[in-house]
């Protein structure tokens, strides 16, 4: 008779588990994804025209690093409508949107860095 040590069941019902849930998420994979996609390939189609939305969508991204502290796109876009709903009340004609958003960013900078050497010198 061939004696197996307690080690190798242990490491024969591991490997056996293993392969069981591999198996069970093999299975689910082959049934859930692509019942997926099909839903969401007729979501879209139900939706038509409705899903060629031609605004525009910003994503968040860091557009400037000052001494490790990001500067995101949303920040400089939240200022950037501030500043125009300032000209728009008082009937000011904007710069050029480029222009300004560059402006913007400067002024984010030169704050950033205001904050941050205040802070590193101890004013509140």
């Amino acid at each position: 008779m061939h004696l197996v040590s307690l080690p190798t069941i242990h490491s024969m019902m591991v490997r056996s588990r293993f392969a069981r849930l591999l198996w069970v998420f093999g299975i689910l994979a082959f049934l859930v994804i692509p019942q997926a996609g099909a839903q969401g390939l007729r979501l879209s189609q139900s939706l038509g025209a409705a899903t060629q939305d031609t605004r525009q969508r910003s994503a968040d991204f860091i557009v400037a690093i000052v001494n490790s502290e990001p500067v995101t796109n949303q920040q400089v876009r939240n200022r950037l409508l501030q500043i125009e709903q300032q000209y728009s009340a008082r009937g000011a004609a904007l710069p050029p949107r480029d222009e300004l958003y560059a402006q913007v960013l400067e002024r984010l900078i030169s704050e950033r860095t205001q904050i941050q050497l205040a802070r590193d010198s101890g004013i509140r």
